[in-house]
């Protein structure tokens, strides 16, 4: 004979037994539940007022300062020859005398440093083919021989460093090339203005007067003789400075 089944209960089944909120509670809940939208906009506008150090929008933030950094870095230019030299109506003023430049030509010479940016030493003909180089890219200056921009070659330039006096070569070409290569280097490198040049931009506002006492002519009355020095601190006359009818 099979064994026979026992049939279960069919009154109702048993519920969990749950506790009512008390009070004020259940109001809350029922808040939160009809606007849960609501709720979440104002959890995520709390997150924005109180930001933190290690959210994505800090970090994001530091990026772009030190992109900025390397911006500025990227803005130098590669080499020293592209360095800019401010100009005073038409020309590079030179404040300091022929003999400073030559004594600076000469110190940088006997350095043996290379020139930025190569693995050239500084000797004359590099030297002559930088101030050539130089000449080249600006627009010509009046010097004793005319109109040029031809730079300094090598026989060129050491007749420069030969010559004696405060403004013995002042009147070349070399004198004014070799004033914006050491300027360009010295910007290039970083280093602060000298004293003496300093003190020789406050002495002439304009530049010097760039010429060689020994070629140099003036007309002036029979009892006037002016002495070489006088001549070779003239100051640089502007063209803004000529009157009209000599102006060209």
């Amino acid at each position: 004979m099979p064994p026979s089944r026992t049939k279960g209960s069919s009154g109702p089944r048993a519920v969990p037994y749950t506790v009512e909120p008390k009070g004020n509670r259940r109001e809350e809940l029922d808040k939160e539940n009809q606007n849960p939208e609501q709720n979440s906009t104002s959890r995520a506008t709390n997150d924005k007022e109180t930001p933190s150090h290690d959210q994505p929008g800090h970090g994001r933030a530091n990026n772009n300062s030190h992109a900025q950094n390397e911006s500025t870095q990227s803005e130098k230019p590669s080499s020293y020859l592209d360095i800019v030299v401010d100009e005073l109506e038409g020309e590079v003023p030179v404040y300091e005398n022929a003999a400073a430049i030559r004594r600076k030509l000469n110190k940088l010479l006997e350095s043996k440093e290379k020139i930025p940016g190569t693995d050239k030493v500084w000797n004359k003909t590099n030297m002559s083919r930088e101030l050539c180089t130089i000449a080249h890219s600006s627009h010509p200056v009046k010097v004793h021989q005319g109109v040029l921009n031809n730079g300094s070659s090598p026989s060129a330039l050491a007749r420069f460093l030969k010559n004696s006096g405060g403004m013995g070569g002042g009147d070349t070409e070399t004198y004014y090339w070799a004033n914006i290569l050491l300027g360009k280097l010295r910007i290039w490198k970083g280093e602060k203005k000298t004293k003496a040049r300093e003190k020789a931009e406050e002495q002439f506002p304009n530049g010097r007067a760039r010429l060689d006492p020994k070629n140099t002519y003036i007309t002036c009355r029979a009892d006037e003789r002016p002495s070489y020095s006088e001549v070779a601190n003239y100051e640089r006359t502007l063209p803004s400075q000529f009157p009209s009818a000599f102006r060209i």
